[in-house]
């Protein structure tokens, strides 16, 4: 990413993860101080970084963002586009539409299942 020039994009994913860290809970959970924190941090790390872009690693935490920048005057999609994982019901359910991954998680567990059983059956495991 560095060698594509896009040390920036790395600052924000870190400074939104330590925020979330730093509350000790995932957004969406029932709300207290931390949430606060969280979204003071957020907005603080918008402010300063100003991306145009947060790729989330979950579809709640996405949803959450949406959420919050709804809330503060950021537009979705004009100011930040996000992105989240997991292709869940709610990615059709807020505004905008969420954009998401879908990962094929059955896919992959019946591959490395046979995978596995090559390699024992090879006696390389």
């Amino acid at each position: 990413m560095r060698e594509a020039g896009l040390d920036g994009e790395i600052h924000v994913f870190r400074a939104f993860h330590q925020a979330l860290v730093g509350a000790k809970r995932i957004p969406g959970q029932e709300p207290d101080d931390s949430m606060e924190r969280v979204t003071a941090s957020f907005l603080e790390m918008f402010r300063a970084v100003q991306p145009t872009a947060c790729f989330c690693y979950d579809d709640m935490i996405a949803s959450w963002v949406i959420q919050t920048c709804h809330q503060h005057g950021i537009r979705i999609p004009g100011d930040l586009s996000v992105l989240g994982v997991n292709d869940t019901s709610m990615a059709s359910q807020i505004w905008p539409p969420l954009s998401t991954v879908r990962i094929p998680w059955e896919e992959i567990g019946r591959r490395s299942v046979r995978l596995l059983d090559t390699l024992i059956q090879e006696h390389r495991l």
